[in-house]
């Protein structure tokens, strides 16, 4: 499982936010805890979307620029290339499973 503190450094917060979430950790109700995660699920989904989206534009140009067709491989490949490189980001999970678990979450925020 991905503790709540990993969660708040993974998640694209600025830095003083993230700074002042993990200062009142401790102090959090359940209840702000729970919106916080959401709220960290939400940026971090955004934030995959972006990269994605970026990553395929970029495939499209390559091929218009080199005349070729849009394929379905190049949206799997943009698709492998973010996940290698979302699930370098995630350094901070331990295991495979915690991977699994942040690759659960983003589905159920997208």
């Amino acid at each position: 499982m991905i503790t709540f503190s990993k969660l708040i450094r993974i998640a694209p917060f600025d830095e003083e936010t993230r700074k002042d979430i993990l200062s009142r950790e401790t102090s959090m109700t359940e209840d702000e805890e729970r919106e916080i995660t959401d709220q960290a699920w939400n940026l971090i989904s955004a934030q995959y979307q972006v990269d994605m989206d970026d990553k395929l534009d970029e495939a499209l140009t390559t091929m218009k620029s080199s005349d070729k067709p849009f394929v379905e491989e190049a949206k799997k490949s943009a698709q492998l290339q973010m996940d290698m490189e979302f699930k370098k980001k995630l350094e901070g999970a331990d295991t495979n499973a915690q991977i699994e678990q942040v690759q659960e979450e983003l589905k159920t925020h997208e």
